[in-house]
């Protein structure tokens, strides 16, 4: 006699759930058991993209504010930390599980961004200019890194088909995530100081962590303990850069 659990018929229970769940799973295209889940993926590219959407109009004000020869060194430095993030990334997550690995980047995200919140309240008239070549380069960064390591752990978690049906629902928390963070700051702006939008901002990077941290939970045994070795060649390296620099939306997204 086979000692295997039976498995539960997936249209048996979405029959059995309630009128709520069937309305959300068919708006997020989710089953009621992935709700939780999903809606936890939703709230969490909500709060990193509503995060980033609320210090990117500061980011694109600080570098207005100077001349073009200071703006483009700050786009070269700006290449280059992206270039050392991503070897500092590539090392990390050979040794780390992704696990430890994503829960440390929001970590770091967060702390990051109380640092600038409390540099951008105490900054003096002379150390203006270096707060304004960390944070845009820090915001920078921010934009690569967290996007590819959000969609890097939906991508393990749910399997290729279930992804079909339930990214177009994360990928609506992204762009609400967008436009609520744009909305705040065109409509309230000017009454809210650098200081105060980078605190909202470390807030919701931190809630996104909280929504990360459950999101793990479910991350697949073989995927949340192993070691990931990074993939590519040089060749490969020079080839993205080229794209991000003769490609006008890479650009947009890289800076």
């Amino acid at each position: 006699m086979s000692s295997e659990q039976p498995t539960p018929d997936v249209s048996l229970v979405e029959r059995h759930a309630s009128a709520p769940v069937r309305l959300l799973s068919r708006l997020t295209g989710a089953r009621p058991s992935e709700l939780p889940l999903v809606l936890t993926a939703i709230v969490c590219a909500f709060c990193l993209f509503c995060g980033y959407s609320l210090a990117k109009p500061l980011r694109d004000a600080v570098s207005a504010g100077h001349e073009k020869e200071w703006v483009a060194s700050l786009l070269t430095g700006t290449l280059v930390a992206m270039l050392g993030a991503s070897v500092i990334v590539g090392v990390l997550v050979s040794r780390l599980s992704w696990r430890r690995f994503v829960l440390l980047a929001h970590a770091v995200w967060v702390l990051g961004a109380i640092g600038l919140a409390v540099w951008f309240k105490l900054h003096t008239s002379e150390s203006a200019k270096a707060l304004d070549s960390t944070f845009f380069i820090a915001v920078s960064v921010f934009n690569l890194l967290s996007l590819s390591i959000f969609w890097s752990t939906v991508t393990d978690i749910f399997s290729a088909d279930r992804a079909k049906a339930v990214f177009p629902a994360i990928g609506i928390g992204l762009t609400a995530g967008n436009i609520a963070g744009s909305w705040t700051v065109s409509t309230y702006g000017k009454q809210i100081d650098a200081s105060t939008l980078v605190f909202a901002s470390a807030g919701l990077l931190a809630l996104s962590g909280v929504c990360a941290a459950f999101m793990l939970r479910s991350l697949p045994t073989h995927a949340g303990k192993a070691h990931r070795t990074p993939g590519g060649s040089i060749t490969d390296a020079i080839e993205g850069l080229r794209l991000a620099l003769t490609s006008n939306y890479l650009g947009r997204l890289a800076f």
